[in-house]
């Protein structure tokens, strides 16, 4: 921010029993991230294991946390012939998805199917999306589940009382969703 990088971990935390911070930089890849309307606060949901970080950023851009959940245990599998590589593996829960914020709410796509499902082979005709979007506060506290029936693949929202989500079917529908009505 402002030409200069900011680290909030003094060291990264243990992964996988392993813990390198060479692993626990790689098992961040693919997170999903969002910042609160006012730009006080930015949450990181990862991929592998849901992980949801929130920090807090102050007005000179320095940024602290203020909560981390360790939704899933992060398993994680690493890659044939690249021996400092890491991915999903059969037992990885998937995490975040998708994620979008609002001034009050995080709005996220958080699934827990394991790695393998996603090998399955229905995966392709019946991909193991998530059919709830699962809503926090910027303190991490869950506060919500709506379940909409289709198998969501990403959303954004509209404030704190419309959601749309592209759901995975024949046509690949859009949908609107009041997660607080």
């Amino acid at each position: 921010m402002n030409g200069k990088t900011y680290n909030v971990y003094k060291t990264y935390p243990n992964i996988s029993g392993e813990g390198t911070e060479k692993d626990a930089a790689i098992f961040r890849y693919a997170s999903k991230m969002a910042i609160k309307g006012d730009y006080s606060r930015i949450a990181f949901g990862t991929y592998i294991g849901g992980v949801l970080d929130i920090l807090q950023i102050d007005d000179t851009l320095g940024i602290s946390p203020v909560k981390t959940l360790g939704i899933y245990k992060p398993v994680y599998a690493k890659v044939k012939n690249s021996p400092d590589a890491i991915t999903w593996g059969d037992e990885t829960p998937i995490g975040f998805e998708a994620m979008d914020a609002s001034d009050r709410y995080l709005y996220t796509l958080l699934n827990g199917t394991l790695g393998k499902n996603l090998k399955a082979k229905d995966a392709i005709n019946n991909p193991p999306f998530t059919e709830k979007i699962s809503i926090f506060d910027w303190n991490g506290h869950a506060v919500k589940q709506t379940y909409t029936g289709k198998k969501l693949m990403g959303l954004t929202n509209k404030g704190d009382s419309i959601c749309y989500a592209v759901a995975y079917d024949d046509n690949y529908s859009l949908l609107k969703i009041e997660p607080f009505k």
